[in-house]
């Protein structure tokens, strides 16, 4: 907090303020973004390491010390950087006063808010690091992931269209990017002495390997909406585009050489002579730190230097010129960021867990793949599609793409048993730890009737009948918390209604129907009040937004209402029988099992 006081206190003097109106603010920004990108990625860098890459028993107390410590003294220059960047913002606004005008800056426009935010976040992650234990680092880290996205919504991608693929593009391809960066920092100032660097570098391995994949997904999204491929050298941003994915394949390579390295070693891994000095392995690490460092400078290059937009690009594609139709609903194609986030981080686990099952010759019921990829597909169908541009325009939309993935979608992926796959398919370690999640004190509370009702059910009025709903409808991340809401809460729902994975906090069959009841008559009046109200919700959103063909925003209120009654109807009464029928089978099931017990105290009793 002092730092970040000097700063302020020495913008505001009046020979700095001087200063500022003979220096290249374009210039200046982008040195100060390179210098806030590497301490970024220090932050990032200890607090994985601490909280994930190299747990307790294998490093030194004393080392784990020294990595909260730099945590904590990057985290504090990365938020004294965030504001050193809105200071530059200011400066090319008001030189002479830096300070009035950087907050205006943070509280009038995005760009200074997402600074600001990210300022303080940069601060909160620095301060949790220090914190004992490994939810202190876990807790920075999540932070330090927030101070990402802050950003993430701005720059080139703030706006294509109705879509949100920009801005989760930005925040996958820099928060991968990071992590990949900042794990490999750690594990080079870990792993010489460490007591087990096998595991270390095992973990990074699977964790480079993922940030690889993300890091060439987002970017190739990000590449075809900034760029016509046909006139890729027609630019500066193109040429720089061209030399940002040469390293990136380059960075590839020397990654995959010190993966093989490390594989090569086998059981020697542990032995931390192996990894000081001059070995293969060691000199490997480097080169991809130094490639790494030459990838990240072209990267903050390219977020300066303006793109020349093309005419048409499939992955931008609107189809709100025409009003909805099923063909322009479901037949055209509208990618959204978190849709497709959100599917491959459900998908990729599951498939990987049937996998693994499969090779070890354990079988999983096909039905249960089924039914959660189908809940997956669902998930795309709304968010992907037409329906899910028309959510941002038309209420009845948006109430179709919330009920399926509040009361459709969570339906069939609790049915998938997620949880039981996962305690069957993890390593035993794995399983302990999810385990540990599942008994813990928060998560039983997360899991209390009474809380999962009232996320359930109170959270519609609270989102729908407050100024919360256009507020979070007029920002990118906004809209993504909503459908993340929507998904969890309903997920968090039918997980303790359906019973199909174990929880021993679980209430009996007949306990939990009252619970059926209380979401039933919450999203009915919930949508009584939709289909007779008179006053419009979210008005002066869809206002700011009306299409030529738009109908009247109170008949399509009342469409969104009938829509919510119809599929909120459907879906309760499924669920109801589904856990009626249940309870019969594990009645039948008792009154089988106790007619063999007393069929087989009677045959004891006659040899008797």
């Amino acid at each position: 907090m002092a730092l970040v006081s000097v700063v302020v206190a020495t913008a505001s003097s009046l020979p700095l303020a001087t200063a500022w109106a003979e220096v290249d603010v374009a210039q200046l920004r982008t040195v100060v973004r390179l210098l806030k990108t590497l301490v970024a990625t220090g932050t990032i860098g200890m607090l994985l390491t601490s909280a994930v890459l190299a747990p307790p028993d294998a490093i030194p107390g004393l080392r784990q010390a020294r990595l909260r410590r730099a945590a904590l003294i990057l985290g504090i220059g990365w938020c004294v950087l965030s504001l050193a960047e809105l200071l530059a913002l200011a400066a090319a606004v008001s030189p002479s006063a830096l300070v009035p005008a950087a907050v205006m800056l943070a509280t009038e426009t995005a760009a200074g808010a997402a600074l600001a935010v990210q300022a303080a976040a940069a601060l909160v992650a620095a301060a949790a690091g220090t914190m004992p234990g490994r939810a202190g680092p876990a807790l920075g880290l999540a932070a330090a992931t927030a101070a990402l996205a802050a950003v993430a919504g701005g720059g080139h991608f703030a706006s294509h269209g109705h879509s949100d693929l920009g801005p989760v593009a930005v925040f996958a391809h820099v928060a991968a990017a990071t992590a990949w960066a900042g794990g490999l920092l750690g594990i080079l100032t870990t792993v010489p002495g460490a007591t087990r660097p096998g595991g270390i570098l095992a973990r990074f391995g699977r964790l480079a390997t993922g940030c690889a994949i993300t890091v060439g997904a987002s970017g190739l999204v990000l590449a075809l909406m900034a760029v016509d491929p046909t006139r890729l050298f027609g630019s500066g941003y193109g040429v720089l585009l061209v030399l940002k994915t040469f390293a990136f394949a380059v960075l590839v390579a020397v990654a995959r050489a010190a993966r093989r390295a490390i594989a090569a070693r086998g059981s020697d891994a542990d032995a931390p002579s192996r990894w000081t000095g001059r070995s293969g392995a060691w000199v490997t690490a480097l080169v991809e730190t130094a490639v790494m460092a030459a990838t990240f400078a072209l990267a903050v290059a390219l977020s300066q230097t303006a793109p020349a937009p093309p005419e048409a690009v499939p992955l931008t594609a609107d189809p709100l010129s025409d009003p909805p139709t099923a063909l322009t609903m479901l037949g055209t194609l509208a990618p959204s960021g978190v849709g497709l986030a959100v599917a491959a981080a459900l998908a990729v686990p599951y498939i990987r867990g049937v996998r693994a099952l499969r090779r070890r010759g354990d079988a999983w019921p096909a039905g249960r793949v089924v039914s959660f990829l189908g809940g997956v597909a669902l998930l795309l169908a709304v968010t992907c599609t037409g329906v899910g541009a028309y959510a941002n325009v038309l209420f009845s939309m948006h109430m179709l793409q919330h009920m399926t993935l509040n009361m459709i979608v969570p339906v069939l992926l609790v049915l998938g048993a997620p949880i039981t796959l996962a305690l069957r398919a993890l390593p035993m370690d794995g399983r302990q730890r999810l385990l540990r999640m599942l008994r813990a004190r928060p998560s039983r509370v997360l899991a209390h009737p009474a809380v999962v009702a009232a996320v359930f059910v109170g959270s519609l009025y609270l989102l729908y009948f407050t100024p919360l709903f256009p507020a979070l409808m007029s920002h990118p991340w906004g809209h993504a918390v909503m459908l993340l809401h929507f998904l969890a809460s309903g997920f968090l729902f039918f997980w303790m209604v359906l019973g199909v994975d174990p929880d021993p906090h679980r209430p009996a069959g007949p306990a939990r129907i009252p619970l059926i009841v209380v979401g039933v008559l919450g999203h009915t009046l919930f949508a009584v009040v939709l289909v007779f109200g008179t006053n419009v919700i979210g008005a002066d959103w869809f206002d700011a937004i009306r299409p030529e063909w738009q109908v009247s925003r109170l008949d399509d209120q009342r469409l969104g209402g009938a829509i919510a009654w119809a599929l909120g109807e459907f879906a309760m009464v499924g669920v109801l029988v589904f856990v009626i029928a249940r309870w019969f089978q594990a009645a039948e099931r008792a009154d089988r099992a106790r007619a063999r017990v007393r069929r087989g105290a009677s045959a004891e009793e006659h040899r008797g």
